[in-house]
């Protein structure tokens, strides 16, 4: 007799082993996937994807760009490189650059109007705000 309850004893023991590990990897799962949908999210939210192509721009519109980071004062990136969609941020900066060349302004002129309107000039460029 006490041979059989132990093996029904081990039988027990494995199955509460393999339940034990099958709850361990399912909250490892869920965590993982829980903490994947929150940077997802939160990446996400501060740089919202805009459709337009690189390909939409003038490429003038990338060499005033360059000159600049994004005005949105949150990414910090580069305005060329930035496709937030900040109100005063990538995409809506490039579109007025796009616009103030398509209206003839200079490519000078251009970048006083950017820097009136969005500020963050790069410092190295900062001679061409001079009169």
């Amino acid at each position: 007799m006490s041979k059989k309850k132990t093996v029904k004893n081990g039988l027990h023991t494995r199955a509460l082993f393999d339940a034990k590990m099958r709850f361990l990897l399912l909250g490892t799962l869920a965590g993982l996937v829980i903490g994947g949908i929150v940077i997802f999210i939160a990446t996400d939210v501060n740089h919202p994807q805009v459709n337009k192509q690189p390909s939409q721009y003038h490429p003038a519109t990338f060499v005033v760009a360059g000159k600049f980071l994004c005005g949105c004062q949150e990414c910090q990136l580069e305005l060329v490189r930035c496709k937030c969609g900040n109100s005063a941020g990538g995409t809506h900066e490039l579109d007025y650059i796009s616009m103030k060349l398509a209206e003839g302004l200079s490519e000078p002129d251009v970048v006083r109007e950017v820097y009136k309107k969005f500020g963050s000039i790069k410092n190295a460029y900062r001679f061409l705000l001079e009169d």
